[in-house]
């Protein structure tokens, strides 16, 4: 069972005399199928774990079965449509990496704390949409097929609109001779493959924390212009 499915009797306990009319209605408001195990976690206030493991009871009893429910949003995607909808001063992070799984666990840390992650893959491609809106800081590692990672830095690190951008390199391939080539290269800082969500705020509030600050304190510099003409 996954935390995305949703639980529902099975239709040949629904026809069984066994239950009672009310036992029977209150099985199935409560697996309807379309409550996921998400929504019976919060509706009950307990851990997904423990939900799990009494709903898993139901299970081998053949009771219930789950289903997927692809129309609703994991609550990954709930806390970022949220979090999108209220917070528009967000400072953008760019991570290049050959996969989305990067992306994503820097998206988890991240984003709660007022950052928006732009997942690259295809740096070719995705260099010329960055351009569009610089990031602000830009997390990058060293293997990314067809492409020299030290040249890709070189090159950021020459452009005018990233020659003081922080670029930091995330990568399982940590050496002395990489650290040193990345350093050559333009890089601000070196960060090993995987970091802890620990790690990964320090280095990002390291060279971010003022920016960040500067981000909060715009709107009320807008309200305050706003009621001063307002006057």
């Amino acid at each position: 069972m996954w935390p995305e499915q949703a639980p529902i009797v099975k239709k040949s306990v629904k026809s069984q005399s066994r239950f009672s009319a009310a036992s029977l209605e209150a099985i199935n408001n409560q697996f309807n199928g379309q409550n996921t195990l998400w929504d019976i976690a919060v509706q009950k206030k307990q851990c997904l774990a423990l939900t799990t493991r009494t709903l898993y009871h139901f299970f081998k009893q053949g009771l219930i079965e789950v289903r997927a429910v692809p129309d609703l949003p994991s609550p990954l995607e709930q806390l970022r449509l949220v979090y999108c909808g209220t917070n528009r001063t967000r400072i953008p992070i760019a991570c290049i990496d050959s996969t989305l799984t990067t992306g994503n666990f820097l998206e988890q840390i991240l984003m709660p704390k007022g950052y928006k992650i732009d997942k690259i893959t295809d740096p070719m491609e995705g260099i010329g949409l960055m351009a569009k809106k610089p990031p602000q800081l830009i997390f990058m590692d060293l293997v990314i097929p067809n492409v020299n990672s030290y040249a890709l830095c070189n090159f950021l690190r020459t452009a005018p609109a990233y020659k003081e951008t922080p670029i930091i390199i995330y990568s399982g391939e940590d050496s002395w001779i990489n650290r040193v080539r990345a350093q050559v290269a333009g890089a601000t800082d070196f960060l090993r493959k995987p970091a802890s969500a620990n790690k990964i705020l320090e280095i990002v509030e390291k060279y971010l924390k003022s920016k960040k600050q500067q981000s909060k304190s715009q709107p009320n510099l807008i309200q305050s212009k706003s009621l001063a003409l307002a006057r």
